[in-house]
């Protein structure tokens, strides 16, 4: 999804985080979002953002040309957040934050701290489908049928709460 930093049309946005108003020509980050089959954004303050969906706001800085007000606070307010934030993007690497999860492949608990592989899978709840996550040992995936043949290209794109020396670790692993 293309998310995107801009001057504030006027000044009847508020921000998704604090619910405070975005003053006009005040930068304000766009995390855009899909409603009802058309897509729309979420407004942020860019400190707000950096706490929130810090990943998807360290992209958009990227790509964002101006200067930035107290850009070297944000990108340390970013630092501190980036492995809070899930990805929003499947698949994923990331670090088990607890020892609930089990593997979709084994069917072994995934322990607290240890590396997981997440998928996106589709849940029955009986009335309805939903997509939702679900999780593999790194050494599993290659037994999962429905692993997408560019998983190592994804993972290190949609990984970002680990470290590089962590996702090489992780792309080892596969093979």
């Amino acid at each position: 999804m293309a998310h995107l930093i801009e001057h504030a049309k006027s000044g009847r946005a508020s921000c998704r985080k604090c619910r405070e108003k975005i003053a006009k020509d005040e930068l304000r980050f766009g995390h855009e979002t899909v409603f009802q089959d058309a897509v729309t954004y979420q407004w942020f303050h860019l400190k707000c953002a950096a706490q929130k969906v810090a990943n998807d706001l360290n992209e958009a800085l990227r790509d964002f040309a101006e200067d930035i007000p107290d850009r070297a606070e944000l990108e340390e307010t970013i630092a501190a957040n980036r492995k809070k934030q899930k990805p929003t993007t499947f698949p994923y690497a990331e670090f088990a934050p607890s020892g609930r999860s089990s593997c979709q492949v084994c069917g072994e608990t995934i322990s607290k701290g240890e590396i997981r592989i997440a998928v996106e899978r589709e849940i029955d709840t009986g009335s309805f489908a939903r997509s939702g996550a679900g999780y593999l040992h790194p050494q599993c995936v290659a037994e999962y049928e429905e692993a997408p043949d560019d998983l190592a290209d994804e993972l290190a794109k949609n990984s970002v709460s680990l470290e590089p020396d962590e996702l090489k670790s992780v792309l080892d692993q596969l093979g």
